[in-house]
């Protein structure tokens, strides 16, 4: 590919997520491009992942969308082949295995989410799991402030960038408490992703999700195409069921697309 004007690192992310994905690169520094997604999967398409990648290309920001696995065998032998660091956004998918291991288990850096509406919350927050010790270390300096806790506060020498991006103890607290049972937790949401499995399969007008081979869905959202979309959130909705459109292209939001790419 052609170098970008201005000369900045991209991120490659999937364009069907929570903007918080593409953001979090803007105020990086560093530029999104949006990849486009497999419209059996809505989960990061490889053949676009794989026609995007540049010399500008820095990183890879793999979104397991609703819980449902990305194409990780693929993703990883790209993410190899170019020697391209993977952050594995598992906002949705704590609990979702592939090739029989967890979110987290795969990459260097996995993102977790604990907003109030996911799996495991501590009503708002989340975590960032790093697997190298050094970098491990080096992240707890710079969440809160560049200040390191080891040391005494006249001690310390601030030498990069810090933020305020500890969880007090009330919310970590929270936390821990569901930490128990989150397999009781997760489990209950597979049980209920496979009944609709069951029994949506074979309606005319709707068109299921499909996994890919070797994962396991943590099913956080249970999403599917319909053919009137109004008329099935009506039905859902008469019979106790909760649904409804979630999430705009991030490529849509002008904040994000200083860097148009066709879809």
């Amino acid at each position: 590919g052609l170098e970008n004007e201005d000369g900045k690192g991209e991120v490659l992310v999937s364009d069907y997520t929570f903007p918080a994905s593409g953001n979090s690169v803007v105020y990086c520094g560093l530029k999104p491009v949006f990849v486009d997604i497999d419209p059996k999967t809505y989960n990061m398409d490889y053949k676009d992942l794989r026609k995007k990648i540049n010399k500008n290309t820095k990183v890879i920001m793999v979104v397991h969308t609703f819980g449902q696995s990305a194409d990780m065998d693929n993703i990883i032998k790209l993410a190899n082949r170019y020697s391209i660091p993977v952050i594995e956004d598992a906002a949705h998918a704590i609990g979702a295995k592939f090739d029989g291991k967890k979110t987290g288990n795969h990459f260097p850096f996995t993102v977790f989410s604990f907003q109030a509406l996911k799996h495991l919350t501590t009503i708002d927050g989340g975590a960032l799991q790093i697997q190298d010790k050094a970098l491990y270390e080096r992240g707890k300096i710079i969440r809160w402030f560049g200040l390191d806790k080891k040391k005494t506060r006249l001690e310390n020498n601030i030498t990069e960038q810090g933020y305020k991006y500890h969880m007090n103890n009330v919310n970590a607290c929270v936390g821990l408490l569901q930490l128990e049972g989150i397999d009781k937790i997760v489990d209950k949401y597979i049980e209920n992703g496979k009944y609709l499995d069951q029994n949506l399969k074979d309606i005319r007008g709707v068109e299921l999700i499909k996994y890919y081979d070797n994962s396991e869905p943590s099913y956080w959202l249970y999403t599917l195409k319909v053919e009137n979309r109004a008329d099935f959130i009506k039905m859902m909705e008469v019979n106790g069921i909760a649904a409804s459109e979630l999430h705009k292209r991030n490529d849509l939001h002008e904040y994000l697309n200083d860097n148009p790419v066709e879809l």
